[in-house]
């Protein structure tokens, strides 16, 4: 998953912004939890790398303020997607920590695969 977010990342057209990414209402509950709680971190993500200065355009803010930089935002469908009834473990047997925006859906996972620069 590094490499697509990277290559989602430096798509720095309007069409690529992550509040666009479509509802694809897809009609299987985990499915769709797993799709909502992609978008959003992948927005958590962007946002670590808006943060440290890098830019979708490939450029590097250097000696500004990156938060002045406009930080994406989650499409408005991943927040109307409920948790699922049953937790949900995609973890490695040897990882123990989830990340919060899978875990507010009952989903456990890891994501640290998409904060690599």
């Amino acid at each position: 998953m590094s490499y697509e977010c990277d290559y989602y990342f430096y798509h720095a057209e309007a069409r690529w912004q992550l509040s666009r990414i479509p509802d694809p209402m897809d009609p299987d509950p985990t499915r769709y939890a797993l799709l909502a709680s992609f978008a959003e971190a992948l927005v958590s993500a962007f946002n670590w790398r808006l943060m440290l200065g890098l830019q979708r355009d490939g450029t590097q803010i250097e000696g500004q303020d990156p938060i002045k930089v406009p930080l994406e935002t989650a499409p408005q469908w991943a927040s109307k997607v409920r948790p699922l009834a049953e937790k949900l473990d995609l973890r490695p047997h040897d990882e123990d920590s989830s990340d919060p925006i899978f875990l507010k859906r009952n989903i456990l996972a890891s994501t640290g695969y998409l904060f690599c620069v």
